[in-house]
């Protein structure tokens, strides 16, 4: 797992199949509508953690750090 990219990682995340991707939600204790089954803030949440760790591997700023 140490070779993967974190883009691949939110990809698979994202066609994984709903037991999986319940199970991550309930491990990190992110909120899941089970209205739509789609899964957007765990997707969200990756997609952000992402962004701040290239902040970090990249010495940048990230207090005022903003999704674009």
């Amino acid at each position: 797992m140490k070779i993967i990219r974190f883009t691949t990682l939110t990809k698979l995340v994202e066609i994984s199949n709903k037991k999986v991707r319940l199970h991550l939600s309930e491990l990190y204790s992110i909120e899941h509508s089970n209205e739509d089954n789609n899964f957007k803030v765990l997707i969200a949440s990756m997609n952000w953690l992402r962004k701040c760790r290239n902040a970090c591997a990249h010495n940048e700023r990230i207090l005022y750090l903003e999704d674009n």
